[in-house]
């Protein structure tokens, strides 16, 4: 009878007469997987910084950090679904327009337009609460949703603070055309930016299509017609 055996490739350590080796074999092999643990939990977190990234860049206008329009009808179809179910639950609106930006851009260039579409929207954060939204819904125009609680007054001080925190931040120009912003007062500046800004409370059981169009109306048929040259205009009703 014949007896037919298959050769095969074993550790090194399994020929070894010295038990060190099998236990130096093994250290070795710890070793390399504590090192390939590492890596692979490096690369985890790395990918999941790029999927918060990516989300926010979703989100978000790139140029200002402002949330974006995408976000806006999805938030105010949110709240005003939420006002409709809960009586009593108010919801205040803003809309934000530069005066004259296409000058600003044609005069000293679009990294100035940029500049300023930047300071706007860090006037607004200091001037709102974290639970209010800040969105970018256009090329110089932001909206901001007021949470409850609020009432019209309340619309009126919130667009009020960020004219005055505007009014603060007048704008000036380097040797190199760079701009920043100078101290007010200072004669020299270029120019201060004045903001037109229609502003109201979502009626009861109001779609939030209605309650943006109102809004707008407001402002393009009663805020920027009251303008005067050099100043900002207000109008919430």
């Amino acid at each position: 009878m014949f007896a037919f055996f298959r050769y095969c490739h074993l550790p090194r350590s399994f020929y070894s007469t010295n038990p060190g080796d099998s236990a130096m074999a093994d250290e070795e092999t710890i070793a390399q997987l504590l090192v390939s643990k590492t890596e692979l939990e490096r690369r985890i977190a790395e990918l999941e910084a790029e999927n918060v990234r990516l989300r926010e860049f979703a989100l978000r206008d790139p140029l200002t950090g402002a949330h974006n329009r995408r976000v806006f009808d999805e938030m105010m179809e949110r709240e005003m679904a939420l006002a409709r179910r809960n009586l009593g639950y108010n919801r205040g609106l803003l809309i934000v327009d530069i005066d004259d930006f296409k000058r600003i851009n044609d005069s000293f260039g679009h990294p100035v337009g940029d500049f300023v579409l930047c300071l706007l929207v860090d006037a607004i954060r200091v001037c709102v609460r974290t639970t209010d939204f800040v969105c970018r819904i256009g090329g110089d125009e932001f909206a901001i949703i007021l949470s409850d609680p609020i009432d019209i007054c309340g619309v009126l001080k919130v667009g009020d603070r960020i004219v005055k925190a505007l009014v603060a931040r007048p704008v000036k120009l380097d040797e190199s055309r760079r701009p920043y912003v100078t101290f007010f007062g200072d004669s020299s500046a270029v120019f201060s930016l004045t903001l037109s800004i229609g502003g109201s409370i979502a009626k009861p059981g109001e779609l939030s299509v209605d309650f943006f169009r109102r809004v707008d109306d407001i402002l393009m048929e009663q805020a920027k017609p009251a303008k005067k040259p050099g100043a900002s205009t207000i109008v919430c009703v």
